[in-house]
């Protein structure tokens, strides 16, 4: 199922979701896809934590650049996930590194 249909059948108010934290083992990307309409049709932006394997994108089809700018459409940037502040071109990363989205 995909996430955002989760969100609207049981979950009333979805400006209420603060997190979410993504861990599905290189298939991040496209959970993240699964957000797509509820990001679409609500201002709902919560902060989002997950774990990107550049070569697990690759796999399922897509490139960093996809990733990067699905994320942008709706507002993202990218953040290290240890020094908060600190922006992450999601494009140059060659390792596994565990990041923040946040608007």
């Amino acid at each position: 199922m995909r996430l955002d249909d989760y969100v609207f059948r049981h979950i009333f108010h979805p400006e209420r979701i603060k997190v979410i934290k993504i861990d599905v083992e290189g298939f991040e990307f496209p959970v993240l896809l699964g957000v797509e309409k509820l990001f679409a049709r609500t201002a709902c932006r919560p902060l989002i934590i997950c774990e990107i394997k550049p070569w697990e994108i690759l796999k399922c089809g897509y490139s960093l650049v996809d990733f990067e700018l699905y994320m942008k459409s709706f507002g993202y940037k990218t953040y290290d996930s240890v020094q908060r502040n600190k922006r992450v071109d999601v494009r140059s990363l060659t390792e596994m590194d565990v990041l923040l989205f946040r608007v």
